[in-house]
């Protein structure tokens, strides 16, 4: 089955200079947002992470695999706003780790702008209001009911490395940090476990 999604991620850095400066308004930015991906077929969870499309702005489509090939991902999905601000406060010291933040939130693209700038955000927001990327990686039905919390850490060779389900706790850094050394365990994948 083929599917089209709509989804738009956020550069926080650069979004947040333009909002900050008054370059850009939120509305602005999001009306030059692509509306649609190219479709493809959904997979289920698996060792290496599924590659999917997302819409950028302003540099058009990319896949995760671009991302990967820029620093390991902490992926969070359905996070709470103490999640984001955590996410925020961690930043600094995950990417010196050479783990980048990425939050995917059940939102449409209006309410995820309006996170990035309510919360002050620095890193990517995914708007994936219908669950689309959440049930590519197995972790839920797109258009389901809005899940918990769930994390997971994704290598630069694109093979994800531990999943956890529940809100970021203290520590998790040094637990995402840590996953990405030496050989991961099977059932670190599992979102089952």
């Amino acid at each position: 089955m083929l599917r089209c999604r709509s989804s738009i991620i956020v550069f926080a850095s650069l979004v947040g200079m333009l909002l900050r400066s008054g370059i850009a308004s939120a509305d602005d930015m999001q009306a030059q947002a692509p509306q649609t991906a190219p479709a493809r077929p959904a997979e289920s969870m698996a060792t290496k992470a599924p590659d999917f499309p997302f819409a950028t702005t302003p540099f058009g489509w990319r896949h995760l695999h671009d991302l990967c090939s820029e620093s390991a991902l902490l992926l969070v999905f359905n996070p709470s706003d103490d999640d984001l601000v955590l996410l925020e406060r961690s930043r600094a010291a995950l990417t010196s780790r050479d783990l980048a933040p990425m939050a995917v939130v059940r939102q449409d693209d209006g309410d995820a702008w309006r996170t990035l700038g309510r919360l002050g955000l620095s890193y990517g927001l995914l708007s994936d209001p219908a669950g689309v990327v959440q049930e590519d990686f197995g972790l839920g039905a797109a258009g389901g009911p809005r899940d918990a919390s769930v994390w997971l850490v994704i290598d630069r060779s694109e093979r994800i490395r531990i999943v956890r389900r529940g809100t970021l706790v203290a520590g998790f850094e040094a637990e995402a940090v840590n996953s990405l050394a030496g050989d991961s365990d099977a059932t670190a994948a599992d979102p089952t476990r």
